[in-house]
């Protein structure tokens, strides 16, 4: 049978253990951390170089970019997105004009609502 001693010193050694496993467990998250920022940082930088590139291969009709399949199908991509983002805002506008509509019509109706409990409460 273990002595007094002899768990204590276990259990010592296992709680260094889990605090040293914490430690090693905490660093590695802060790494991971520090590679997602990272790489959220570069695929910032890699979208403002795609739009700077795209705008020059837009304005460049003739130039450079012409007749490059591999850059034509990416113009079509972003002018296909740019089409659908442009609908996307249309429908959100007609939505918030009818949801604008909706609050007038129910403000109406409550102070109409109002006018005839008044009307009820005096006769």
């Amino acid at each position: 049978m273990a002595s007094k001693e002899e768990i204590t010193e276990t259990l010592k050694a296992q709680f260094t253990s889990i605090k040293e496993r914490g430690k090693v467990l905490a660093q590695m998250l802060k790494a991971r951390a520090d590679i997602a920022a990272t790489r959220r940082r570069m695929r910032s930088v890699f979208a403002d170089l795609g739009e700077e590139v795209y705008g020059r291969m837009a304005a460049d009709q003739e130039g450079a970019w012409s007749g490059d399949d591999a850059f034509d199908a990416y113009k079509a991509r972003i002018e296909g997105l740019q089409a659908e983002l442009n609908q996307q805002e249309l429908v959100l506008q007609e939505v918030m004009a009818g949801k604008e509509k909706k609050v007038e019509s129910d403000v109406v109706e409550e102070a109409e609502v109002i006018e005839e409990e008044k009307e009820e409460e005096e006769a």
